[in-house]
């Protein structure tokens, strides 16, 4: 055996230099991407696959994640050691 073989992509989404972390919204919606280490998180329509706008987030955002009830966006800081929460 050679060893797994490679997915073949569904798409591929533009989306702003370094995507790090990434969240889905709880309907399937919208695409939420940290962009490590450069202070914004884009929102991405997965329906059009194309930005919707860009956030900005002080502190280098990494992580993010969708509230239960999608009315809060939470994303982690690593350089400023902060955890940011953003009405949806």
């Amino acid at each position: 055996m050679d060893g797994p073989t490679p997915a073949e992509p569904l798409d591929v989404i533009t989306v702003d230099r370094g995507p790090y972390g990434l969240a889905v919204d709880r309907h399937g919606e919208r695409l939420y991407v940290a962009h490590f280490p450069f202070d914004t998180v884009s929102v991405i329509d997965l329906a059009g696959e194309a930005p919707l706008r860009t956030i900005a987030v002080s502190g280098g955002p990494r992580g993010v994640a969708v509230s239960p009830d999608g009315t809060r966006l939470y994303v982690t800081n690593f350089f400023g050691r902060t955890l940011t929460v953003i009405p949806l």
